[in-house]
């Protein structure tokens, strides 16, 4: 109730050696931290599982139809999804691209859908998914998710231009800057690679597909069901977690000024 936290102010103000004045910003800046803290690091809400996005929208994920797929970029290009996407049509026919271009196959999607994807997503609302796993292949290496010039991912880019890696992929070191590049690409929020990264790495996928990895590992849940119950009820608490908090301190920024 009010009273504790009254107390609690008090406490504060005393072990701390604050005054009044001092404390409403600092309640602030944690309230502003514990809303970003809980949206993601982005600052954005989390993205929603493709599993769930697509049954909302009645889209079926089957890697084998390609004819799905380039109809449905042809729509997202046609119905100028780049410019807006809001409308059913163009976040129907965008989900259809995005998520057999992040599921399926490298050998699977069609080469326009590759080429002209990266167009939309800036414009077009991403749900998550990791590319399926091959039983044959190893496991990527964890990414960094690091933005700037020193990212893992950004420095395994430029290492494959410099070592020629696009005419052979055979030495260790393209081997590992290409599965790098793969986890980073597969896993991080866009905003990680820069735009010559994320489109770069296809020119990498058909001379390097004998040595790419699982960014998907054997024990992760199957991305193809939703879990609808479940991510509801987790994020009705986490939801209802971060009001409490945030609004406690933004009552605390109040309470310490009257």
């Amino acid at each position: 109730g009010a009273s504790k936290l009254s107390r609690f102010i008090t406490l504060f103000q005393i072990n701390s050696n604050l005054d009044t004045t001092m404390m409403k910003p600092i309640a602030l800046v944690l309230a502003m931290s514990m809303s970003t803290l809980f949206q993601g690091a982005d600052g954005h809400a989390l993205e929603e599982p493709c599993a769930c996005h697509a049954k909302e929208l009645n889209v079926t994920i089957d890697c084998e139809d390609k004819d799905a797929m380039v109809t449905a970029l042809a729509d997202v290009q046609t119905l100028g999804c780049d410019q807006a996407c809001e409308s059913e049509a163009c976040k129907k026919a965008f989900a259809v691209v995005q998520i057999h271009h992040d599921y399926c196959f490298d050998d699977e999607v069609p080469p326009i859908l590759e080429s002209e994807f990266h167009k939309y997503e800036d414009s077009c609302a991403c749900c998550q998914i990791y590319r399926k796993r091959d039983p044959s292949k190893p496991d990527c290496p964890k990414p960094t998710c690091t933005t700037g010039t020193e990212g893992a991912g950004k420095v395994a880019y430029q290492d494959l231009i410099a070592q020629g890696c696009a005419l052979d992929c055979s030495s260790d070191n393209c081997v590992a800057s290409y599965r790098m590049l793969r986890a980073e690409h597969d896993t991080c929020d866009e905003e990680v690679l820069d735009q010559s990264a994320e489109e770069g790495i296809h020119a990498f996928e058909d001379i390097c597909k004998e040595h790419t990895c699982n960014v998907l590992h054997e024990d992760d849940p199957d991305p193809l069901i939703c879990l609808e119950e479940e991510e509801d009820e987790t994020s009705a608490g986490s939801t209802t977690s971060t009001g409490i908090l945030t609004g406690a301190l933004f009552l605390l920024a109040a309470l310490v000024v009257v």
